[in-house]
């Protein structure tokens, strides 16, 4: 074999390879995703990360800690709206009418799963 065709079979094989990659990743990182899914129900899933390797127990930490400020960052956000919708002539139930609307069409547009509607 000459030195192009080995160039091209290096090149056809590095291709697959890293098409190889991709797909490994790809498949590795869904199943990470709904793993953590599933363990963001748990309540007691930092105590028990704490029980396993450090580097999983820091990941669960952190995001139990960002889910937390998030949720905390939303609280206040709806209390501002409410407080700031008194002024609107509206009541408690329209209120909360428009946010629940306003909030699905928000969930829609990110691809986020809406949790309430399977309930």
């Amino acid at each position: 074999m000459s030195g192009p065709q080995l160039a091209g079979i290096h090149a056809e094989c590095a291709h697959e390879f890293g098409m190889r990659r991709t797909d490994l990743v790809d498949r590795l990182s869904r199943r990470w995703s709904e793993i953590l899914e599933k363990l963001r129900e748990q309540p007691l899933i930092t105590q028990a990360a704490q029980l396993t390797e450090e580097e999983f127990a820091t990941v669960m930490t952190r995001f139990k800690e960002t889910r937390r400020s998030d949720l905390t960052e939303i609280h206040d956000l709806l209390e501002k709206a409410m407080s700031d919708s008194k002024g609107l002539g509206i009541g408690g139930f329209e209120w909360a009418e428009s946010v629940d609307r306003n909030l699905r069409m928000l969930l829609r547009e990110l691809n986020l799963r809406d949790e309430t509607a399977t309930r």
